[in-house]
């Protein structure tokens, strides 16, 4: 096992070459509550450059399980792409 300094100094040579993202609102109505539930979040792509494979386990979970608040609703979904 590396140690945390390890995967930050590799985390570090990462670097965003182009960011479009944007806030987004969301609501949806939960029945449970019986009222409008306000939501956002970050929608868009982000583009790296950089050696990612030490993190592509982690990063390939987080596409299949999602991440963040309100993943049963479907919010926290991501997908990678190569290329």
């Amino acid at each position: 096992l590396e140690s945390f300094d390890d995967v930050l100094d590799q985390a570090r040579r990462v670097t965003i070459t182009s960011a479009r993202v944007r806030w987004q609102d969301m609501e949806r109505y939960s029945s449970r509550q019986k009222t409008l539930m306000y939501q956002g979040g970050i929608v868009g792509s982000v583009r790296y450059e950089g050696d990612i494979t030490p993190f592509l386990p982690i990063l390939r979970l987080g596409e299949f399980i999602n991440v963040g608040a309100s993943t049963t609703v479907g919010l926290g979904r991501y997908s990678l792409h190569h290329g």
